[in-house]
């Protein structure tokens, strides 16, 4: 494309179409004959002109591929985030919901566990305190003569 400058490209396309190329109704052809056949060629002006213009939309649809691809790509990555938030804020509500599970029982044990409940569903059950003085203790070591007299008492 030489010879072309940069206001020629800005130009709009009246004044352009006189600066670069004859327009399409003032193409020339040729005409040879090929085997008795009358053939139309085109110039070789006409040649160049289409050969810019194949070169031309040969770039401009090169551009929007391109464009496309990263707009593509960029996409996915915007989809990708979007889906890692959501399953980080889904995440962070589970935790939330088994923090509060857990102090629930936590409360749970605490409250079992203490002494007066213990004592409460001991009596519940029936259960009374022994005295420490009745507890006898049998050494699992001993002799037989020595069990049978523990339990003769």
């Amino acid at each position: 494309m030489a010879g072309v400058t940069l206001s020629d490209r800005i130009a709009p396309a009246s004044k352009r179409r006189s600066a670069r190329a004859p327009a399409v109704s003032r193409l020339s052809f040729s005409t040879q004959s090929v085997s008795g056949l009358h053939v139309a060629l085109p110039s070789v002006e006409n040649k160049q002109w289409m050969l810019e213009q194949s070169v031309f939309a040969m770039r401009l649809l090169v551009s929007l591929c391109t464009i496309a691809f990263i707009a593509l790509v960029y996409l996915s990555e915007v989809n990708q985030g979007a889906q890692l938030t959501n399953t980080i804020n889904v995440l962070s509500d589970e935790q939330q919901r088994l923090l509060r599970v857990n102090g629930e029982m936590k409360a749970v044990i605490d409250r079992d566990s203490s002494l007066t409940r213990i004592q409460q569903e001991a009596s519940t059950l029936g259960m009374v305190p022994v005295d420490p003085r009745s507890i006898t203790y049998i050494d699992v070591r001993a002799s037989s003569d020595t069990v049978a007299r523990l339990v003769a008492r």
